[in-house]
């Protein structure tokens, strides 16, 4: 077995998680919830041998966002070393070290990744969480009060203090006050969070349990111009400065031909770039392709949500296995149910943009 966490070989065995490997080799790679995905501490990127891996965990699936898994994203406590073969990781304290030091500026991005993919998480995090608690996973029944109490009080801080977590967010701030365009978790007003409260899908032995907890509002949002997926810096300068700040003011601006034209002279992009990120955004509206899996698409000819709705599932889940192998757009593909369920919600969905 070759293992290589962050570009240095380790000893390793099938068997073993990522987790107990980089352990054992004093790899830079967090450790803090005994291996429970709690923390997310361990939070790696496969960058190559993701198939040597063991399928994603319920943990993972609950804890981590289509965008890191469709870029291998990974918690090295649940993967396990299934098949021979070359893995490398990278953790993502050294892709932050690497960042800083190679292309500081890609630090703002980053930062807003993170706080966006945390957010979209944290229901069914909290679900999983619960779940497993009510269960006698986290120390049974008794630890479930204290448990939610603890994630009520993290869900307000988190909120509140989100901003200040990104490396260097002061200076970053300062330097940012000068620019005459808003950017995504800067110069931000203080959040003033309302709160409401969630039901949670939580079931032991098939019976339902009604868990309500209180989470602040700010944590439910749409994922903003900034997130969508191959969208250049300078792009979305020229959309922000011609007030086009969300997914949904694009779609609504470019909706049409006539719209599209209009945001190309205020832009200066040419109308085909205009129309190009209003495909993807229209494609966004689709659960599970999110901002994320857009550019796979398009690479295997689907570029509109009416191209979608008229695909054969099979045929096109086998598309994108070879467009994906000869580019190697993403490195966790969608599975065979995702693709199928893609079709139907296209089929489904109203028709928002014209050509």
């Amino acid at each position: 077995m070759n293992l290589f966490i962050n570009d240095l070989p380790c000893e390793a065995a099938i068997g073993q998680t990522l987790g107990k490997a980089a352990r054992v080799n004093h790899s830079h790679v967090g450790y803090v919830c005994a291996g429970q995905g709690i923390c997310q501490a361990c939070y790696v990127t496969v960058q190559e041998g993701a198939d040597s891996l063991s399928p994603l965990s319920d943990v993972e699936k609950a804890f981590l966002s289509d965008r890191q898994i469709a870029k291998g994203g990974r918690l090295a406590c649940q993967a396990v070393i299934e098949r021979d073969g070359v893995v490398k990781v990278l953790s993502r304290p050294e892709e932050v070290r690497r960042m800083l030091f190679n292309n500081p500026v890609a630090l703002f991005g980053y930062g807003a990744e993170m706080g966006r993919d945390t957010a979209s998480r944290i229901l069914p995090g909290i679900a999983n969480l619960a779940g497993r608690a009510v269960r006698g996973e986290l120390g049974g029944k008794s630890a479930l009060p204290d448990f939610l109490e603890g994630v009520g009080a993290a869900f307000q801080l988190a909120v509140t203090t989100a901003p200040k977590m990104i490396p260097f967010g002061d200076q970053f701030r300062t330097l940012l006050s000068a620019f005459p365009i808003p950017v995504p978790f800067f110069n931000q007003p203080a959040i003033v969070a309302k709160t409401g409260l969630v039901s949670l899908p939580v079931s032991v032995s098939g019976t339902p349990l009604p868990i309500a907890l209180p989470v602040p509002d700010a944590i439910i949002e749409k994922p903003d111009l900034a997130a969508l997926e191959g969208i250049s810096e300078a792009q979305a300068i020229k959309l922000i400065k011609a007030g086009v700040k969300t997914l949904d003011m694009l779609l609504l601006k470019g909706a049409d031909r006539k719209g599209r034209k209009l945001l190309a002279d205020e832009t200066a992009l040419s109308e085909e770039e205009v129309l190009t990120l209003v495909n993807r955004a229209d494609l966004a509206r689709i659960k599970g392709i999110g901002v994320h899996y857009s550019e796979l698409l398009e690479a295997a000819g689907v570029d509109t949500v009416p191209e979608l709705a008229q695909r054969n599932a099979a045929n096109l889940m086998l598309k994108l296995q070879d467009v994906n192998k000869s580019k190697k757009l993403v490195l966790q593909l969608p599975t065979a149910e995702q693709v199928k369920d893609w079709v139907q919600q296209a089929k489904t969905l109203r028709r928002m943009v014209t050509y």
